[in-house]
């Protein structure tokens, strides 16, 4: 399964995880609005808390792409990119969706949760599918 790393499927998800990590990261160092003094301290936390939704989401993505391109490359096997180390989580906070509170999150932010929540679960599902036929591979 290590193949699936070099299929233009594979190739087109991750460029699409590092463009959103990219945009991310410019939103968080540029345009997060939670570092300003004129909003109240509830609703800075609540935009904190959303932003490290998002972040956290990216980071499980990146570590099981990254590992699935070391499979792919022959740097570790494609039993161990599909293992508990590199394994897309079913966390309850990365697949939830964005709550809804009393505060309106900027419309960047809100963008940026739901593409991070729909790439999510694409890979957790892309995941699913790697360790089983991993699985399969390891018992021939």
């Amino acid at each position: 399964m290590a193949m699936a790393a070099n299929s233009v499927f594979f190739k087109k998800t991750y460029d699409e995880a590092v463009e959103l990590l990219v945009e991310t990261r410019n939103y968080i160092a540029y345009m997060d609005p939670a570092a300003g003094d004129d909003i109240p301290a509830i609703e800075r936390l609540q935009i904190s808390a959303e932003t490290m939704r998002v972040t956290a989401r990216l980071a499980q993505v990146m570590a099981w792409m990254l590992a699935q391109k070391a499979a792919a490359a022959g740097e570790i096997t494609p039993l161990e990119a599909s293992g508990p180390a590199f394994s897309v989580p079913d966390d309850p906070t990365c697949l939830a969706e964005t709550e809804s509170g009393a505060t309106e999150l900027p419309a960047r932010l809100v963008q940026l949760l739901s593409r991070s929540r729909r790439l999510y679960v694409r890979v957790r599902h892309l995941n699913a599918l790697v360790s089983d036929a991993a699985a399969v591979s390891a018992a021939d």
